[in-house]
């Protein structure tokens, strides 16, 4: 394959990813923060950017305030919960 093919494959490839759904915060990225101590401010901050890819159920919600997972966390997980519904 010469360099040019090369190079425009990447270009395509680059200019392509742009239209890929961006992935949410998961459910193991926020306990894994939370556990580590990262500023709950943050948390919601990715959470607000990025949405999540998992529904907030009342089983999640106990998990979460189990680990003493901040109300702030919580409400932007149920905000990025609608906006996912409301998108489609």
């Amino acid at each position: 394959m010469s360099l040019k093919k090369i190079i425009a494959l990447l270009l395509i490839l680059t200019f392509m990813g742009c239209f890929l759904p961006r992935r949410g915060v998961t459910l193991p990225g926020i306990e894994d923060a939370v556990k580590a101590n990262v500023d709950c401010r943050l948390i919601v901050e990715k959470i607000d950017e990025k949405g999540v890819d998992f529904k907030l159920t009342a089983e999640i919600r106990r998990k979460l305030m189990r680990m003493r997972c901040g109300k702030n966390i919580i409400n932007a997980i149920e905000k990025a919960n609608k906006k996912n519904k409301n998108k489609y």
